[in-house]
């Protein structure tokens, strides 16, 4: 179960933040005084990241710092890490942190999540970091490590999480080729549920964009396998969304329109299949669709 900040973080940025009063100015200044500024944001972490104004000063210190007093910053965030990592404002501190060049300055981030990944993956905002972590430092050993984690666990659970399947998507967007390998096996082994899924319908759209190569084709080849899969996941709340990823994979494209577009009367009285044969240009064939018709009256009448 994902864990939360501890109580005593809000009471400690509120003890803070009084403190730092019109050090946001000071900041934008530049010069000796927003060096100054710094020094005293560095002072007060890691408690200030805590609250609202807080985490919004130390996120534009950390942007405004020179990179020696951006280590600084860095320095007073080391041992509360996962802490912050699941703060509904501390966690942006990190992030921050994570995207400021160079991203050396940020490999404690990951060696301390990494202790506890499986919790940090799926806290809503844990995994935010994770995503940016994969986005900024892939390659780096702790972040490898939290990522193998998250993959020697349930699959399918966490491409079906909320926060979960974040990770998921931007392993398949930032991951080593194994661990991106291993996300699509696992989909490929039931595509048919995981594109109806609400949670799991944007894995396997993220697993079919043009970064992933040849493997989009082979999974998009997997989802119209099944005979008229590709026609029923039009017509599907979540699985619309994955036909939309299907008609930018150029191998397989061709087909999946030769299929809808057979089956064009089926798909376009459905209120989702006939939004995506608008989206696709293909709602002037043979037949109208009256969720257009509806769509069209309700912006005149207004």
């Amino acid at each position: 179960e994902a864990k939360v900040a501890p109580p005593e973080a809000p009471a400690a940025a509120a003890a803070a933040e009084p403190r730092l009063a019109g050090l946001d100015a000071s900041l934008e200044e530049g010069g000796a005084r927003a060096a100054s500024s710094v020094g005293q944001i560095a002072a007060a972490l890691p408690g200030v990241c805590f609250g609202v104004a807080g985490a919004r000063l130390v996120c534009r210190a950390i942007e405004v710092a020179s990179p020696a007093a951006t280590r600084r910053l860095a320095a007073s965030l080391r041992g509360h890490v996962l802490r912050a990592a699941m703060s509904p404002h501390a966690h942006l501190v990190l992030e921050t942190l994570i995207q400021r060049p160079p991203t050396q300055d940020a490999t404690f981030i990951a060696e301390e999540l990494a202790c506890d990944a499986s919790s940090v993956i799926f806290n809503s905002w844990g995994s935010n970091v994770v995503c940016r972590l994969l986005e900024a430092s892939a390659d780096d050993p702790h972040t490898i490590a939290i990522v193998e984690a998250a993959l020697a666990g349930d699959i399918d659970a966490l491409c079906c999480h909320k926060f979960g399947r974040l990770v998921a998507a931007s392993i398949l967007s930032n991951g080593l080729t194994r661990q991106r390998r291993t996300i699509l096996q696992a989909l490929g082994n039931d595509v048919q549920r995981f594109a109806r899924q609400r949670f799991a319908a944007g894995v396997v759209a993220a697993a079919l964009l043009p970064c992933t190569g040849g493997e989009a084709a082979w999974l998009a080849a997997e989802i119209m396998a099944q005979p008229g899969a590709i026609v029923a996941l039009a017509c599907h709340a979540f699985g619309a969304e994955v036909v939309r990823a299907v008609m930018e994979v150029p191998k397989e494209a061709d087909q999946a329109r030769r299929y809808l577009q057979k089956a064009g009367r089926r798909v376009k009285k459905d209120r989702y299949g006939a939004v995506l044969f608008e989206e696709i240009g293909l709602c002037g064939d043979d037949v109208a669709s009256p969720w257009s018709t509806f769509a069209a009256a309700a912006v005149g009448g207004t």
